[in-house]
């Protein structure tokens, strides 16, 4: 009899288990956003970039605008001016109509910092205003002769700012100072 009980016991658990596991990872795993479509895939990722340029240029102590690593390259400022400058190259592509001079009288921090944001303002307007249907146009890749989407196209500004962005972290830590990323990360582990 003890037999029986125990082989019963262990078919209720052969049955239940996989159920039991199953509705433990379903409970695990995070609900999976749908896509927000072409448009609000390029702004979620025209908005980080965004969020990152900004803060370093924000944070960054004014009195080191100037600093380069070495004499052949940019210094900070001219780095941020270059990412605006070439925000406004990829918005125009796109077919923005806003251009502005990033470059003439940017001398302080606080007009380099204006001129970033109004750069990333402008082609967060501009993917909005094209949206899904918009972004699927074709233009002709700027440095290379085939077609891209102007999905494509922020897709490219985007990742050009982000290896500025990573240029700009060793300017950073060259001057002694954490950059904002870094600090999100060692407050979210706190």
């Amino acid at each position: 009899m003890r037999y029986g009980k125990w082989m019963a016991a262990l078919a209720m658990l052969a049955f239940t288990w996989p159920a039991a596991a199953q509705a433990q990872q379903a409970k695990a795993a995070p609900e999976v956003k749908p896509s927000p479509g072409p448009a609000g895939e390029a702004l979620e990722m025209w908005e980080r970039i965004t969020k990152m340029i900004v803060d370093m240029a924000e944070q960054f102590p004014e009195e080191k605008y100037d600093y380069k690593p070495t004499p052949e390259v940019r210094s900070f400022k001219e780095q941020m001016l270059h990412v605006a400058s070439s925000n406004y190259f990829f918005i125009r592509l796109a077919g923005g109509e806003k251009t502005r001079a990033t470059h003439a009288g940017r001398n302080t921090k606080a007009d380099v910092v204006g001129v970033l944001k109004e750069s990333y303002a402008d082609g967060a307007a501009l993917i909005q205003k094209l949206g899904d249907e918009g972004m699927s146009r074709t233009v002709k890749h700027p440095f290379a002769d085939h077609m891209i989407s102007l999905r494509t196209v922020f897709g490219v500004a985007s990742n050009h700012a982000g290896e500025h962005f990573g240029q700009l972290v060793v300017y950073y830590r060259l001057n002694g100072l954490v950059p904002p990323t870094t600090q999100e990360q060692e407050r979210g582990r706190q």
